[in-house]
């Protein structure tokens, strides 16, 4: 199994609410925990450039994978954003997979291809 250290998971929330935001990112940070990732909430030093400030602070992780596969994680997050109607945006060297409510072959098939594409990584 590949180990992925160093991405980031960023919860979008189009209510504009940064209260909404950091408890929607908290709740999917303590369920990717349930998976043994480590996620735990960016400094802002850490985010990605053009992305300062401490609204967008709210809504980023960094991930890295214990004994989980990328694809488990991504599947808990994608089954996440179905229940609770967010966008997730899933970065490993600045490629960003985004997950939405497109139906779930598509999403399945989104998901399966950027996986393969970090799986050698």
């Amino acid at each position: 199994m590949t180990s992925f250290e160093g991405f980031v998971v960023r919860v979008i929330d189009s209510r504009d609410d940064l209260g909404h935001l950091a408890d929607s990112t908290d709740d999917l940070r303590s369920e990717l925990r349930e998976l043994g990732v480590a996620a735990d909430l960016l400094e802002d030093s850490d985010l990605p450039d053009g992305t300062k400030g401490l609204g967008l602070l709210a809504g980023w992780l960094g991930v890295q994978l214990k004994a989980v596969s990328l694809g488990a994680l991504v599947a808990r997050a994608n089954a996440w954003t179905k229940r609770t109607d967010k966008v997730i945006e899933v970065t490993i060297g600045g490629d960003t997979l985004r997950l939405t409510g497109v139906t779930s072959e598509q999403q399945d098939a989104i998901i399966e291809t950027w996986v393969r594409r970090h799986a050698a990584t």
